[in-house]
C-alpha cells in the first residue's frame, strides 16, 4: 500500500478515536491542532465537581498506590468516598498535612444522620447532621466537614503514565500538593464535570478533510494503476 494514504489512513483513525472520546473526563487528544481549553458541562450529581485546569485529583488504587484523575464524578460507597470506578478519594482530614481516604463518620452512618451530603466549591465534604441537644432536648442541624479535596499539579509537560488502576506519575517525578482556594489552586466547579480538550467541531473538520483527501488519493491511485495496465497490453 502506497505509504501517503497509509498515513491518512492512520491519522483518520487517530481523529477518529478523538472525537469518540471528546467527552471522556481529563481526555487530552494526540492532535494539538483539534485540543481546546478545558471544559466542563454540568450535572446533577451532588458529588461531582470540576477541577482547575492544572489540577488533578488524588486517588489511591485497591493496592494503595496513588493515581490521579481529572473525572470528579464521585459516588459514596460504605461511607468512603470513591471515583466512578472504585479508587478512593484522597483529602485533607482535619489539621493534617499529608492526604488520606475521605470516610464518613461511622457513627453517623450507622444511625442515618448523613444529609444533603455534597461537595463545595473549596473541595470541602460536607454534610448536614441533625442531633438532639441533650440539655434542652431541641433539635439542630450540625454542619459537618469531612475533610476537604487535595488536588496535585505537575510540572508543566508532565506527562502522566496510563494504567489499568488509572494515571500514575512518571519515575522521580512528585506533583505539588494543595487544596482548592488555598493560593495555589483555583476553586472547583460543583455541579460540574470535566468534559476533555477536544475540540469536536475542528477535528470534525479535520476528519472530512483527511476523508476528501484519502479518497482523491485513492482514485488516482487506481487512475494510475489502469494507465499502468493498459500501457502494458499495449507492450504485449
Amino acid at each position: 500500500m502506497d505509504t501517503t494514504i497509509l498515513h491518512v489512513q492512520n491519522k483518520i483513525a487517530e481523529y477518529t478515536s478523538e472525537v469518540l472520546h471528546s467527552n471522556l473526563p481529563g481526555f487530552t487528544p494526540v492532535d494539538s491542532d483539534v485540543r481546546s481549553s478545558v471544559r466542563s458541562l454540568p450535572t446533577v450529581a451532588p458529588l461531582s465537581v470540576a477541577a482547575p485546569g492544572d489540577a488533578q485529583f488524588v486517588l489511591v488504587d485497591a493496592a494503595g498506590r496513588r493515581t490521579f484523575s481529572r473525572d470528579g464524578g464521585f459516588v459514596l460507597e460504605a461511607g468512603v468516598l470513591k471515583a466512578s470506578d472504585g479508587r478512593r478519594v484522597q483529602g485533607f482530614v482535619g489539621g493534617s498535612a499529608a492526604p488520606t481516604s475521605l470516610e464518613l463518620d461511622a457513627h453517623d452512618q450507622a444511625l442515618g444522620r448523613v444529609r444533603a451530603l455534597h461537595i463545595e466549591s473549596d473541595g470541602a465534604l460536607c454534610y448536614t447532621r441533625s442531633v438532639i441537644d441533650p440539655q434542652s432536648q431541641q433539635r439542630r442541624q450540625e454542619r459537618v466537614c469531612v475533610g476537604v479535596l487535595a488536588l496535585a499539579r505537575f510540572p508543566v509537560g508532565t506527562q502522566l503514565i496510563p494504567s489499568p488502576s488509572g494515571d500514575r506519575a512518571p519515575l522521580g517525578i512528585e506533583p505539588h500538593l494543595g487544596r482548592a482556594g488555598d493560593g495555589n489552586f483555583a476553586l472547583l466547579q460543583p455541579g460540574r464535570r470535566d468534559a476533555g480538550q477536544v475540540d469536536m467541531h475542528r477535528a470534525v473538520d479535520r476528519l472530512h478533510d483527511l476523508y476528501a483527501q484519502l479518497e482523491a488519493m485513492t482514485a488516482a491511485t487506481q487512475a494510475k494503476m489502469g494507465l499502468e495496465k493498459s500501457t502494458l497490453d499495449l507492450v504485449k
